[in-house]
């Protein structure tokens, strides 16, 4: 079942070309020290909500520091998207 915050991010991210949505699983590439490292993207924040720049507030694994970390949109690659269940009432299958 969708939560409200998951449905917001969700709905925020598809008016959006290219964006990954929240809870996908991402590799940092840009060159520094957490190149290389998977995470999972916890927020995304956009300062022109119709412009492809964004910005993912991501919580990577294996990193000391245990808070997330902001990347630009072009530091990450995603791995995987988020599996989402749809209501019965959102699908058919006849």
């Amino acid at each position: 079942m969708f939560t409200s915050s998951l449905r917001t991010n969700l709905r925020f991210s598809e008016g959006l070309p290219n964006v990954f949505p929240a809870g996908s699983g991402v590799r940092i590439m840009s060159y520094g020290p957490f190149r290389g490292l998977r995470g999972t993207i916890h927020t995304i924040f956009s300062p022109e909500p119709q412009e492809p720049l964004c910005f993912y507030f991501v919580a990577i694994e294996g990193a000391q520091l245990k808070e997330p970390v902001w990347f630009e949109y072009d530091e990450l690659e995603l791995i995987c998207a988020p599996l989402v269940a749809l209501p019965a009432s959102e699908y058919s299958l006849g």
